[in-house]
């Protein structure tokens, strides 16, 4: 799991492209046990894992962003074709450059 998470890692950050999110940074689980999280109830546990630290992103994923749609409140079509060329950039740009999506739903 350690070496899948370095190659994600290694493949993101020379990612430059407008229809990709911005790497910013990574912690492996050899330097998480420095990092605490607060819980809700105020107590503090320790993370366990790997985590990639990317740009925010105004309305969040394209999933949430889809999911808030439904049959009754549609997406304008102008805005569904953009999205669409917007993804197909990005994976054309990551094709390009020899490196394979493997989580494009």
């Amino acid at each position: 799991m350690e070496e899948v998470f370095m190659q994600e890692v290694s493949a993101w950050c020379n990612l430059q492209h407008s229809n990709i999110a911005k790497f910013i940074g990574a912690i492996n689980k050899n330097n998480m046990s420095k990092i605490k999280m607060k819980c809700q109830k105020g107590a503090t546990v320790p993370i366990n894992g790997c985590c990639i630290v990317v740009e925010y992103v105004v309305g969040g994923t394209l999933q949430s962003c889809l999911s808030k749609h439904t049959m009754k409140k549609k997406l304008p079509l102008d805005t569904i074709i953009q999205l669409a060329l917007d993804v197909a950039k990005g994976l054309s740009y990551i094709h390009s450059i020899k490196i394979a999506h493997r989580d494009v739903k």
